[in-house]
């Protein structure tokens, strides 16, 4: 639902603010269709001010004096123990057609009177899911999610995102061919309904087979095709998705506080009451769902200049944080699911993570060399990654929506940011892309998407270590060049005493020194405006 400021541009719907010391922060739940939109459990991610919410608070979302129980994932915490993310469920009541509802988060609920929901309870009676891969050279392998998650569940190889009274959602794996595996992450909700991402990555690297996969795919749900698709090309390190949920595809439109989130560090400031050019909204159209296709990213990425895509965020990404709107936020979606056609998605199913440059500390992605390691040629994918100009496509999309797909497009994208570069560059196992001898783009870009993983994956993950890791060797480095580059330059650049890390806080160019710990997220702090 579009709203205007005094210039005839789009800013984003008021929210409510917090007005009692139990308040956290305001949200809206918009029904842009032409009928009422029914109760159904809706997820979204929300990021907090430190100390606001801890790890044992129970939230509540009150609306119009009713307060409905919130399931926290607790996903990342801020210095002191509190909550910095979590993934937050509940059950959205009925809205009204082409209307919305007005919620205030709250510290004031109590402990669920249920457990966590078990994935054990699905089975072929109550989840049935079927996906059919016909490989080109005539294997035909069938996947039958309900008897591939209790096989997961009895070899305790389940990989768990949420787990609560009110939905639970568990990912599992399965190999198909070559560099190619499928990935379902299964949610399961209290009302007994279900949603499945199912994701095709044929995306395993360093290992003795691979290479590009022709196949065709049906999906079935409940005995009825949900999607079917002839001769798709999937070459190496390419990833796609496909969300199927027995509620349907239509969902209540999340209208998030984005000046709180701005505080929060989360997010560059952005100017909220400039807001959008109307023109520039309407001109974000879908325009249907291209399997592996680039939608609005450039696929020769050393371009340089007029991209919508590449700056401090992609144009689509600020649209969406200044507006609020449904329609930005299904265009930038869809720009971030293109993120998984980029070829540059380098797992390793030995660790089922992405390669890490300790295992392989002289590993270099040379664009020149084929078919190693490497970007695909322009003749075969039709996409040349690379640092100095790389989009940043993920990391919006995971932190409004906790999507686990595009967290792995996140760390997907800075590992191969790593990768990509010169050992010798890097100083191998060090990993530093910030390195004084790389473009001073590519630099840049590719520690902001190193720190954007350090601070976006769960705490205390193998995954949050290492890019934490990462960014803590390369701001070690940089602020070790101080002294020379001082002396070189003539004037002093910062002060850092002994045991801190610096941070690009991006406050009108300043640059800011921040205390320990060793590795702190991105503050982003730049005031931007958007074109017209």
């Amino acid at each position: 639902m579009a709203n205007t400021n005094a210039n005839g541009r789009v800013v984003a719907p008021a929210v409510l603010q917090a007005q009692l010391s139990t308040d956290v922060v305001g949200f809206n739940l918009e029904n842009n269709q032409a009928s009422s939109l029914g109760q159904q459990y809706i997820t979204f991610q929300e990021t907090f001010l430190p100390g606001e919410v801890t790890t044992s608070t129970h939230l509540v979302a009150i609306v119009g004096g009713q307060k409905i129980p919130v399931q926290m994932d607790v996903k990342t915490t801020n210095a002191d123990g509190s909550v910095r993310s979590a993934l937050l469920t509940f059950e959205q009541p009925s809205i009204s057609a082409n209307s919305s509802l007005a919620f205030m988060l709250s510290t004031t609920g109590t402990a669920f009177s249920t457990g966590p929901l078990s994935l054990a309870s699905l089975n072929d009676s109550n989840y049935n899911l079927k996906v059919t891969i016909a490989l080109q050279g005539g294997t035909t392998v069938v996947l039958d999610a309900a008897t591939l998650l209790e096989q997961a569940l009895n070899a305790g190889t389940v990989s768990y995102w949420q787990t609560g009274p009110l939905a639970t959602q568990g990912r599992l794996d399965v190999p198909i061919a070559g560099s190619l595996h499928v990935t379902l992450d299964i949610t399961m909700y209290a009302d007994g309904s279900t949603s499945t991402d199912v994701q095709f990555n044929n995306d395993y690297a360093m290992q003795a087979v691979g290479g590009t996969a022709v196949y065709n795919v049906t999906i079935q749900q409940n005995g009825s095709t949900v999607l079917q698709q002839s001769n798709i090309t999937e070459y190496q390190y390419q990833t796609w998705h496909t969300v199927v949920s027995t509620t349907g595809p239509s969902h209540a439109n999340v209208v998030q506080d984005i000046n709180y989130l701005e505080l929060t560090g989360a997010v560059p400031n952005l100017d909220l009451a400039a807001g959008v050019d109307p023109a520039a909204l309407a001109a974000e159209r879908i325009t249907g769902n291209q399997i592996l296709g680039p939608g609005s990213v450039t696929k020769y990425m050393p371009t340089a200049g007029g991209r919508s895509d590449i700056g401090l965020m992609p144009g689509w990404n600020a649209i969406w944080l200044i507006t609020q709107d449904e329609q930005a936020a299904k265009y930038a979606l869809v720009q971030a699911d293109a993120a998984g056609s980029v070829p540059w998605h380098y797992f390793d199913p030995k660790t089922g993570t992405y390669l890490s440059v300790t295992d392989y500390p002289t590993l270099w992605a040379d664009p020149r060399g084929t078919p190693t390691l490497t970007q695909q040629p322009s003749s075969s994918s039709g996409w040349t990654p690379e640092a100095a100009h790389q989009p940043d496509l993920s990391y919006v999309a995971y932190l409004m929506t906790g999507d686990r797909y595009y967290l792995d497009q996140l760390n997907a994208q800075a590992t191969f940011s790593v990768f990509s570069d010169w050992p010798v560059y890097r100083e191998n196992g060090l990993g530093l892309v910030a390195n004084g001898s790389d473009e001073v783009r590519a630099q840049a870009w590719s520690l902001r998407v190193i720190d954007e993983a350090a601070w976006a994956n769960p705490t205390g993950s193998v995954e949050q270590h290492a890019f934490a890791q990462l960014a803590d060797n390369n701001w070690s480095w940089l602020v070790s060049q101080i002294p020379a580059w001082t002396q070189r330059q003539g004037e002093a650049m910062c002060l850092a005493p002994t045991g801190t890390a610096v941070v690009p806080q991006w406050h009108h160019g300043s640059r800011i020194i921040l205390p320990a710990p060793r590795f702190r997220p991105p503050k982003w702090a730049m005031r931007m405006r958007l074109p017209s």
